[in-house]
């Protein structure tokens, strides 16, 4: 993290284009970007996967933000970038835990922006589909997993997130830039993520259907697994602590 005096009083306005540089931007801000995806779908997920995806992709915006706010704070202001996802905005077909942990990540950039606003801090979150980068292979190797077969996010083999395209990292941090010079809380690469944002707040009910049809489309193999697991863990889910330790 790279910090500097704040900003100038009028703030930071105009194309990214014409702004100095990253490196300038960077000394004013903080970026909460570790993730980590994937991890066995449907809901018998243990609690240890749930502590790995919570403490990746929830508590670093706890523990970055508890360092820099105050420091930001004190010196008049700041800039915050919080990577959340799509999925945080619209669920995630197949994983519980990524659907919870980056809904829970855009409650952390709203928090944050609601409550510090007045301070001189902007908030930015970075809600994005598909990007091409390492994600699978960095979130297996988290895990402790095998690295998987085909990268999630290769835009030769799309999966759900890339159902309107694969971007690159560029791409994506060019929109970051400008929606920073602009004062848009929401970052979104995929334009489309907006449209099915103003569906799921018209007609709820709609849209929950319509996400049904994805999971059917996308989520058989998910499915499958997720009943494999609670088959294998529903009686021990069920026993008493004594039962259990009994067995």
């Amino acid at each position: 993290m790279l910090f500097s005096p704040p900003p100038p009083a009028g703030g930071l306005h105009g194309p990214a284009s014409q702004w100095p540089g990253c490196r300038s931007l960077l000394r004013l801000a903080a970026l909460d970007g570790a993730g980590i995806a994937g991890g066995p779908p449907g809901i018998g997920v243990t609690d240890e996967q749930w502590d790995l995806m919570q403490g990746v992709n929830v508590m670093q915006h706890v523990y970055v933000n508890r360092c820099v706010v105050p420091r930001m704070i004190a010196r008049g202001g700041g800039s915050i970038v919080i990577t959340a996802s799509a999925a945080g905005l619209l669920t995630q077909v197949g994983s519980f835990t990524y659907a919870v942990t980056k809904a829970a990540a855009v409650a952390c950039a709203e928090w944050l922006s609601v409550t510090h606003g007045a301070d001189g801090i902007a908030v930015n979150c970075l809600c994005p589909q598909a990007v091409a980068t390492n994600l699978g292979a960095t979130s297996a190797k988290m895990r402790g997993d095998a690295p998987p077969a085909v990268e999630i996010t290769n835009p030769d083999t799309p999966g759900v997130a890339g159902g309107d395209g694969v971007l690159t990292a560029e791409e994506t941090a060019e929109e970051v830039l400008r929606c920073m010079a602009d004062g848009e809380f929401l970052v979104l690469p995929h334009k489309e993520v907006r449209t099915y944002m103003e569906r799921k707040a018209t007609d709820t009910d709609r849209w929950i259907t319509g996400m049904r049809r994805l999971n059917n489309a996308f989520g058989a193999q998910n499915a499958f697994y997720s009943r494999a697991i609670l088959m294998c863990r529903c009686e021990t889910i069920n026993l008493p602590r004594q039962a259990r330790d009994k067995r």
